[in-house]
């Protein structure tokens, strides 16, 4: 029955998801790109923002835990792609669904990849797969704020 609905609303929003030029050519850009992250991590960005303050009077990142290098395929949290966009030496709070992230870019380097053309099928792939998640998760999100939910105990 869950699938069934999962199914009738992916078919809902499927005129609504599509892959246009500049999200291709984005996506590949970060494709051709290993990053060095330095990460904080806290449940709430309350918990960041302390150590975001100190960052950027003294743009020191140095002693935060490292992750990488790694790709833009590499990372299946939002969080870790959105900061992609960001340039070395940039840091910033980034939120998924696990939590709240400080995230500084230490590094960035060019890394071979095969040309656009023959990547583009499956990048519009991750582009709508993407899409998709994010607009069910969205309604999902608008349809529990919209119910009214009640336990009774006897």
């Amino acid at each position: 029955l869950i699938r069934d609905f999962v199914d009738y609303k992916k078919k809902e929003f499927d005129r609504y998801l599509f892959a246009s030029q500049s999200e291709i050519k984005k996506y590949y850009d970060n494709l051709s790109y290993k990053v060095i992250f330095r990460v904080l991590a806290a449940p709430e960005p309350s918990g960041l923002e302390g150590p975001y303050k100190a960052y950027k009077e003294n743009k020191d990142f140095s002693t935060w835990p490292e992750v990488g290098p790694v790709g833009y395929d590499d990372m299946p949290s939002s969080a870790f792609s959105a900061a992609f966009d960001m340039q070395v030496g940039e840091a910033g709070i980034f939120s998924d669904q696990n939590g709240c992230y400080l995230i500084a870019i230490a590094d960035k380097s060019k890394a071979e990849i095969e040309p656009l053309e023959a990547l583009r099928p499956e990048i519009e792939k991750r582009i709508i797969a993407a899409k998709e998640r994010k607009f069910f998760e969205d309604w999902l999100e608008n349809k529990r704020k919209d119910s009214d939910i009640r336990i009774i105990s006897k």
